[in-house]
């Protein structure tokens, strides 16, 4: 199975970017059912391959390719809880976007300002670079 294309489940995971929220809703009704605030502006998640967690982008409050508040994280947000379980940090590849799972289970994530592409050990949060 693709870990990025999965079957949906009982969860709706939104990003409300501009507000620096994470809101979860029930996939059959769409009714609210938690919201997070989250430590910086957040923009894409995808769950681990498990689906007990997501991990999710957090970008910074600049906009693409013009990013003057580039964040350094990677959320790691616990479902069961619906809460924000750790942060991995990136180092000095700043501004983390668009985060994906390979088959093993490894995170990768674009480093916007670091023009990078980051592997990540979501267990331990080591990391390799590919420039």
């Amino acid at each position: 199975m693709d870990p990025n294309n999965r079957p949906g489940g009982p969860n709706l995971i939104l990003t409300a970017k501009s507000a620096n929220k994470i809101q979860f809703f029930d996939a059959a009704t769409l009714a609210q059912t938690g919201e997070l605030d989250m430590p910086g502006s957040t923009h894409e998640m995808i769950r681990s391959p498990d689906g007990k967690k997501v991990y999710a982008s957090i970008y910074g409050g600049g906009i693409f390719g013009k990013n003057k508040d580039p964040d350094r994280r990677i959320a790691v947000i616990d479902l069961a809880s619906k809460s924000l379980e750790r942060s991995i940090d990136v180092g000095d590849a700043l501004a983390p976007h668009s985060v994906v799972m390979d088959a093993r289970g490894l995170l990768w994530s674009t480093a916007e300002l670091g023009n990078a592409v980051l592997a990540i050990d979501p267990a331990t949060g080591k990391r390799g670079w590919c420039r």
